[in-house]
């Protein structure tokens, strides 16, 4: 795939660049199905929780998808993105998260996204870009994206929690917004200070889009100086990381420096804990040849609690943690728990939090 010449000045310029079709109607079904997959059993789950979860119904948000499913792991490194990510990022990138969004049809108007930035939700300190791919065609009429004019200097705008939407919200100027319609396979290409939302799906048809963004691999939490995201090494040295992985693990008589070896050492320095898992991954790798094996590697990561159906490292803003808290105090202790103590993560110093844990036993 070749971008053509404009896309990397557009970026530079308005923040965004949108592609012709990237991927086969093939592979669009493959994700597809996939990430239906991914939608019941987010159903099923909320179905048997004890909370109501209607956005489990209409709006899911399917986060790190290329955990469960080896086909949308192995999307998440296409060529497609590849490409992309030499021409914005240079010769180092790694996935920094990826994230289905449904959208079913809707009389009551939840699977609305308000306007925000990706990067007031994960401030970190490198350059970060979405590719928001239409798995189906997006129209007005079914809830595709609408975006905005970055503001000046790419600020970050003022954002606060939308309750009923669950979702960090700003304003700006509607009269200078304009929708993204995407036919089956183009990408809406953007940084994450390009103001964006999604309207209600008033359609008789599902939208589908599948959000895959990328950044470097040094990058980390502006709050804190965590490592964040997904984290999975696409590029380094200019070249796909799962190919220069794949050579040195199949090679006659592999160089100790070879830069395969080298990505295996981040993955092994990132999470010691799973080193042994690693390593029998990358045995059976030898063996079977099986890119499934060579994506789990890849994607390995320390192990982090879940709370409501989502990771606790990937709540980054002490506001929307106080809100989530709300929802499961008295009815869920250990997750309150892990709440609190993200908080404190982020904000060491915060007395709610500390009083509140104390009051848990914490």
């Amino acid at each position: 795939m070749q971008l053509p010449a404009h896309a990397a000045r557009d970026f530079e310029e308005r923040g965004f660049f949108i592609t012709e079709p990237l991927f086969d109607d093939t592979l669009l079904r493959d994700v597809r199905r996939e990430i239906e997959r991914a939608w019941d059993l987010r159903r099923r789950r909320a179905e048997s929780a004890s909370h109501d979860d209607v956005f489990a119904q209409v709006r899911p948000e399917l986060q790190r998808l290329h955990h469960p499913s080896d086909a949308l792991a192995a999307f998440c490194r296409h060529g497609a993105f590849v490409e992309v990510a030499r021409a914005l990022h240079g010769p180092d990138a790694d996935l920094l998260g990826n994230q289905a969004y449904v959208k079913a049809p809707d009389r009551a108007g939840v699977t609305a996204i308000p306007w925000h930035q990706d990067a007031y939700y994960a401030e970190i300190d490198a350059r970060a870009y979405n590719c928001w791919v239409a798995v189906t065609r997006t129209t007005v009429e079914n809830g595709t994206v609408v975006r905005a004019e970055v503001p000046p200097g790419g600020a970050l705008l003022p954002h606060f929690w939308d309750r009923k939407l669950l979702f960090f919200r700003c304003e700006v100027d509607e009269r200078r917004a304009v929708p993204v319609v995407l036919e089956p396979g183009q990408a809406f290409v953007y940084h994450g200070r390009v103001p964006h939302r999604s309207g209600v799906n008033v359609s008789a048809e599902v939208r589908i889009a599948y959000s895959v963004a990328f950044t470097t691999g040094a990058a980390r939490l502006s709050a804190n100086g965590e490592a964040f995201g997904d984290r999975v090494p696409l590029l380094r040295g200019g070249e796909r990381a799962d190919v220069l992985v794949a050579e040195y693990l199949t090679a006659t008589s592999p160089a100790p420096a070879h830069p395969g070896a080298r990505v295996i050492e981040e993955i092994e320095t990132r999470a010691p804990a799973k080193v042994a898992e690693l390593r029998d991954l990358l045995r059976r790798y030898q063996v079977e040849r099986s890119e499934a094996l060579l994506g789990r590697a890849l994607a390995l990561l320390p192990d982090d609690e879940e709370v409501r159906g989502d990771k606790v490292r990937a709540r980054t803003r002490t506001e929307q943690l106080f809100d989530e808290l709300c929802m499961v105090r008295g009815v869920d202790p250990r997750g309150a728990r892990l709440l609190l103590l993200r908080i404190l993560e982020l904000e060491p110093g915060n007395a709610m939090a500390s009083a509140e844990l104390a009051r848990l036993g914490g």
